[in-house]
């Protein structure tokens, strides 16, 4: 957040651009997420989505953010981060 700050984002001029140059793309997100949102008992957002804490409100559903996938490795998802090797980063600082 500091370096968004650090560097003149967030400011009144950088979220009028954005609406401008994103405003059809972020409706056509709003809409089509109210879309498939109908019908369902409660709404799981991930944190990088944005929205359902609004649906949710507006249908009267349960809403919950959470991670999507998992953070650790399991055997049906092996590998979060291509990046990022636990094991060494652990074994280095042992």
């Amino acid at each position: 957040m500091r370096i968004c700050v650090e560097n003149g984002m967030f400011t009144v001029s950088f979220i009028k651009e954005g609406l401008q140059k994103f405003r059809d793309w972020i409706d056509d997100l709003l809409v089509t997420s109210w879309s498939a949102c109908q019908g369902t008992d409660l709404i799981i957002e991930s944190p990088s989505a944005m929205g359902g804490l609004h649906i949710a409100e507006g249908l009267g559903v349960p809403y919950f953010r959470a991670f999507t996938m998992p953070w650790t490795r399991t055997r049906a998802y092996p590998v979060r981060s291509p990046s990022l090797d636990l094991r060494s980063d652990l074994t280095a600082h042992d």
